[in-house]
């Protein structure tokens, strides 16, 4: 393609039909690697007053993007080639988020869009990143503000230094995740957890990827994970998840150490799905299995009756998980998908460590029943599955146009709000979100660092049945097994 130079660092189109190829990519990385900043663009619109503004912008790894803001544009971009982070900053130059970026193929966030008014900057990790930039124009250069507290471009070493600050800022740990009692027996957990159930069900990733992913998020400082003996494809393969989870702690040379795994018995796998067996010897039995399955060395942290059979009474059950807790395979006891009555008489027979249930937008009862007043005042962990409505509701989200403005003034993701809206509800919540994808996990994980003010929390409270998009499954139950429905 024809170009003109416009200054050393920008090229206009001098066609009027605009076509970039890897040739023209190589031809923008030369010119950034001959120039003094380290950046060269190529503007696929022809003229500063044009309404909509693209480039191809090519920069070197230590060229320095000062951190800025944009008055009134939003900005956006895809990625080409190379890795960088997109870091955004609150009004002090306190850093509130980083974005991982790569190509498609990476598996990295490959695009993302800035509303107005958000600091930001890059901090690239190849020896070059390209990227298809987009902002409105026309160009006003008032429009950009530069962060009072960052380096000019000319103080190349304040700039270095300033540099080199922030990879130490947002370096692994550099911001510890907080934490949240477990229970009333004096542990700690991360305040996030993680939901592993979706690398063994239909559509779970190879399991390359899944151990990869288990590992950065025990990487990103998360110390509690659900599982369950029945997270898996069918009955042949019963106990999956779990050894998935032992597999990538032996392979870190750990036992569960501070780590708290979570898992729960009473479900049978059938084919296409689940059947309710709360048979207290086969409790007891498939709690043997899965202290196997997780290492067999140590007792299994937390273990959950995952659903009361009715055909049982709650000491009858819970009597397995008391045997099996005497005998050292087990430490502490939950109790899945219960009433408060049934809660009550759970802790009647053993303490109770936590409660898993359903809570979302569209399923708060745990807010009306007591539920939630019973777990504080008797210190235990409620764990909410679901917290997006599920995969379905979860893509919908941004359809519900409060939250969807609460995000977009906060420059975050819908999904990253509601992990904060539950954070904030009580302090006996710990929200443990599941994904196959990483980034959508990391971003989740970031709502540990987020904190709503009193507006937020009110709004999204005050969200009805008629501000949601409906549900797009019914409640889920179980089938006891054996029965006839």
């Amino acid at each position: 393609m024809r170009t003109k130079a416009h200054n050393p660092e920008v090229l206009y189109p001098d066609e009027p039909i605009v076509e970039v190829n890897r040739d023209d990519v190589d031809m923008l990385r030369t010119g950034a690697n001959q120039s003094p900043k380290g950046r060269m663009r190529l503007c696929a619109h022809d003229a500063v007053g044009n309404a909509l503004h693209e480039m191809i912008v090519v920069l070197k790894k230590d060229s320095y993007v000062r951190p800025h803001r944009h008055l009134t544009k939003c900005e956006s971009f895809h990625v080409v080639e190379g890795r960088a982070d997109v870091l955004i900053f609150d009004e002090n130059g306190s850093i509130e988020r980083v974005i991982e970026m790569g190509d498609y193929a990476s598996g990295k966030s490959f695009f993302y869009r800035l509303p107005p008014m958000r600091y930001h900057t890059l901090r690239i990790h190849s020896p070059a990143f390209a990227f298809h930039e987009t902002t409105n124009g026309p160009f006003i250069p008032g429009d950009a503000e530069f962060a009072p507290w960052s380096p000019t471009i000319e103080d190349t070493a304040g700039a270095a230094a300033y540099m080199q600050k922030l990879e130490s800022a947002t370096a692994p740990n550099a911001y510890p995740m907080p934490t949240r009692m477990l229970g009333k027996n004096g542990v700690q957990v991360s305040i996030l957890g993680y939901g592993s159930q979706s690398l063994s069900l239909r559509g779970k990733p190879p399991e390359a990827d899944a151990i990869d992913l288990l590992n950065r998020v025990l990487d990103a400082g998360v110390t509690f994970i659900d599982t369950a003996d029945t997270y898996c494809l069918g009955p042949s393969e019963l106990h999956h998840n779990e050894r998935m989870i032992a597999r990538v702690l032996a392979s870190r040379g750990e036992g569960f150490g501070e780590l708290i795994v979570a898992t729960k018995g009473s479900t049978v796998r059938i084919e296409g799905g689940w059947e309710i067996d709360g048979t207290p010897e086969r409790l007891y039995r498939t709690i043997r299995e899965s202290h196997e399955a997780l290492g067999g060395r140590e007792p299994i942290p937390l273990w959950q009756l995952h659903w009361p059979d009715p055909r049982y009474s709650m000491p009858e059950m819970l009597g397995a998980a008391k045997r099996a807790q005497d005998e050292k395979l087990i430490r502490f006891v939950g109790i899945g998908n219960c009433t408060l009555d049934q809660l009550k008489e759970a802790c009647d027979v053993i303490e109770i460590t936590s409660v898993q249930n359903q809570y979302n937008l569209w399923h708060r009862d745990p807010e009306h029943n007591g539920m939630f007043e019973y777990c504080e005042r008797n210190e235990i962990a409620f764990l909410p599955w679901r917290p997006m409505g599920g995969q379905g509701l979860a893509q919908r989200l941004g359809e519900i146009k409060p939250l969807a403005a609460i995000a977009r003034e906060r420059g975050i993701s819908v999904h990253r709000l509601m992990i904060a809206w539950h954070l904030a509800k009580s302090p006996c919540i710990l929200p443990i979100p599941g994904s196959s994808k990483l980034a959508n996990v990391l971003d989740c994980l970031a709502a540990a660092h987020t904190r709503l003010d009193a507006r937020e929390l009110a709004v999204i409270d005050a969200l009805g049945p008629a501000d949601l998009p409906p549900l797009d499954r019914p409640p889920k139950t179980l089938r006891v097994a054996g029965s006839a429905s």
